[in-house]
């Protein structure tokens, strides 16, 4: 190719640039051109659009509905037997009759002891029987209940703490210490611990309940394994009543589980027992003589006299303290702490005693 075809080329390039320089510049003309006012919508017009919008002559276009990805975990399955759950943890009467039947067991069973037991309630909860059991541990005391005239029946729990320290505290020990629980059985002798402590503790639960329902609790049968339970609401719900015993040297529990069935079998006596018993003479001749049987505190006080801190600190020995009253005059007897009696002191049979003389007014 020789020098003038050469030069040929290179002016046919630079012409087709110059070519496709000039296309982009026409198009920004176009898009620079300013809008007539033929383009324009007058008033009018605008006015018969919205109108149109308005009476639904002139369709709008709808934007695509846009239904946001749900994940599975975003839902959780509800149990309906919760429902049945919720019911039984109404009944708060129920709580009551525990809160009883925890201050007779501190009394039995420290009779039984010869110890200072306190018992106190501690949980009221509803929840399946399978799901309590699962959580109960080896050894444990349980203790088949038949509740009659309801031919129904129950369960009473003792834990081997309880039952190991009060066999312990029976034989002359009782000191602070641990006892190996685990791992070993129930001898022959703590057997018999649980029946014992069993039998007062039923007797107990009668007496709490025969003023409302005269119900009796029997005891069945004796399992020392969870696995070996077989009572007939394994499958149904239970309300559970857990107590706290203070032993002294360590703390043990003992809980009573009452099947749904029974718990709703008493609402219905209790509100039965309610209503007959508001105008039963009987009832309430009952209700006074029980009243009669509960334990009172009596505090004579002989001499008082109150004294500041100082002149307590100053008292030496052979100082004398006088009293503003006499020896001879009317003492004050207080009952529960409440200043009800008024008494003059003296000797009975031997004994010092307070001859009731008339009532404070």
């Amino acid at each position: 190719m020789d020098q003038n075809e050469i030069d040929k080329l290179l002016e046919e390039f630079s012409q087709e640039e110059k070519v496709q320089e000039e296309v982009p510049k026409e198009e920004e003309r176009k898009e620079e051109r300013p809008i007539k006012s033929a383009e324009l919508l007058s008033q009018e017009e605008i006015d018969a659009l919205l109108k149109g919008l308005e009476e639904g002559e002139i369709p709008l276009e709808k934007a695509e509905e846009v239904v946001p990805e749900v994940s599975e975990r975003a839902f959780e399955r509800f149990d309906f037997r919760k429902w049945e759950l919720i019911e039984l943890e109404r009944m708060k009467e129920i709580v009551l009759i525990f809160q009883r039947f925890a201050r007779k067991a501190s009394v039995d069973l420290s009779d039984f002891l010869h110890r200072l037991v306190s018992v106190e309630f501690s949980e009221f909860k509803a929840m399946y029987f399978e799901d309590f059991i699962k959580k109960v541990p080896v050894p444990t005391g349980l203790i088949i209940l038949k509740v009659e005239p309801l031919e129904v029946e129950a369960l009473l729990v003792l834990d081997a703490k309880t039952v190991f320290y009060a066999v312990d505290i029976l034989f002359g020990g009782g000191k602070r210490g641990r006892i190996k629980i685990e791992g070993r059985e129930f001898t022959p002798i703590e057997t018999r611990i649980i029946r014992r402590i069993s039998n007062i503790l039923l007797e107990d639960l009668r007496l709490i309940w025969e003023p409302i329902y005269p119900l009796r609790f029997r005891m069945e049968k004796i399992e020392l394994s969870p696995e070996l339970v077989q009572a007939g609401f394994q499958r149904e719900s239970i309300l559970l009543g857990r107590f706290e015993v203070d032993l002294g040297p360590t703390t043990g529990s003992f809980s009573l589980c009452l099947p749904g069935t029974l718990v709703r079998m008493l609402r219905d006596q209790m509100n039965i027992g309610v209503k007959e018993e508001a105008s039963d003479p009987e009832f309430k001749a009952r209700f006074l003589e029980t009243l009669k049987e509960v334990p009172v505190n009596l505090r004579a006080i002989f001499l008082r006299k109150d004294m500041r801190a100082e002149e307590l600190l100053k008292l030496k020995v052979g100082d004398m303290i006088t009293f503003p009253s006499r020896p001879d005059e009317e003492l004050i007897v207080e009952v529960e702490g409440v200043p009800l009696l008024r008494g003059k002191a003296g000797i009975s049979r031997g004994k010092r005693a307070v001859k009731i003389t008339g009532l404070v007014e």
